[in-house]
């Protein structure tokens, strides 16, 4: 019995990670942009608490660019923008960016939709 549950708790977090993705894939095409998962999801090998590790299209940084921005700095200027944008859904909290890391990554957790 015990593994049985184990076996749908896996796939009910399978559909929340699916459904999260489609969420982004849908705001982010509202601004011409795409993004693909990456780390263990994509490659099928996620445990049951992994996250998700998702690559915004790097067009992105084209409605940052300004000639006296480092390209560092224009995108953790984009990253600001996802995370003020993605900050207004009620299914997202606990919304940060880590502009220190060596690569800016924007992190967040989700609700169980």
């Amino acid at each position: 019995m015990d593994a049985f549950l184990k076996k749908i708790r896996q796939k009910n977090r399978d559909k929340i990670r699916k459904i999260v993705l489609n969420r982004l894939t849908v705001i982010l095409a509202q601004l011409n942009l795409t993004c693909k998962t990456y780390g263990s999801y994509a490659v099928a090998l996620s445990l049951p608490n992994s996250d998700l590790d998702v690559q915004v299209d790097s067009s992105l940084l084209t409605y940052f660019y300004m000639h006296y921005l480092s390209q560092r700095e224009q995108l953790i200027a984009a990253l600001d923008f996802l995370k003020n944008s993605f900050s207004s859904f009620s299914w997202v909290y606990d919304i940060s960016l880590f502009h220190n890391a060596k690569i800016p990554i924007l992190s967040f957790v989700h609700d169980c939709i």
